[in-house]
């Protein structure tokens, strides 16, 4: 046809992500590194790849390993966002600082799996169901990333019962965020298109909820 249209059912195991999305988007910088499986059924129509990263579609699994999303460290920059909330403006302490340096000593946000089903439409993935483990925290939420890296997703991160227990000792009103097992929950916000992404706590949200559990 005048315009070609493609269908294909993809399998990827193991594939160098930071290949792959040089492969997806030549001219953008490469901001996130790990291996990746994935499984997509994809569509799409065009003479040039600009025109068929407009008509891409799809949907499948993806499941990163061993990954890094670089320049953004999500965990530290939700922490600090509280410290505007009257009572936690003394957040993380050098002790912690220096027990967790995995955690506050890097740029980056590093991660054993992130995880989710995800639909390719309008030039972006779209996110569901996402899961993202590392060390120290736990994320689970959803939302969608362009192929021009931008980023808009909602997530509440859950800190571990050992980092959450250190952050209580050192400001006692992080208790009223802990969940019935003792550990920190924050929602987080990720917006704008990598590198330039600061996560940023609902701090409305975190408000209100010290303000029920204070008067409680």
């Amino acid at each position: 046809e005048s315009t070609p249209r493609f269908t294909a059912t993809t399998q990827v195991r193991d594939c160098d992500l930071a290949e792959l999305l040089r492969w997806a988007a030549p001219a953008a910088p490469r901001h996130l590194r790990g291996g990746i499986n994935l499984d997509l059924n994809l569509a799409g129509s065009g003479n040039r790849w600009e025109e068929i990263q407009r008509s891409l579609s799809g949907q499948g699994q993806a499941e990163i390993m061993r990954g890094a999303l670089l320049d953004v460290n999500v965990a530290e920059s939700a922490l600090a966002g509280l410290t505007s909330v009257p009572g936690l403006s003394m957040l993380i302490s050098p002790r912690v600082r220096n027990k967790y340096p995995v955690l506050f000593a890097t740029r980056n946000t590093e991660f054993a799996q992130l995880k989710g089903s995800l639909a390719l439409r309008d030039g972006k993935f779209h996110l569901d169901n996402l899961l993202v483990a590392a060390t120290d925290w736990v994320a689970r939420g959803q939302g969608w990333m362009g192929l021009d890296q931008s980023l808009d997703m909602r997530t509440v991160v859950l800190l571990s019962r050992e980092l959450s227990t250190d952050l209580i000792a050192d400001v006692k009103a992080l208790k009223y965020l802990a969940n019935k097992e003792g550990r920190l929950e924050i929602p987080v916000a990720l917006t704008g298109t990598l590198p330039r992404v600061t996560p940023q706590p609902d701090l409305a949200y975190v408000s209100r909820l010290l303000e029920r559990r204070l008067i409680g």
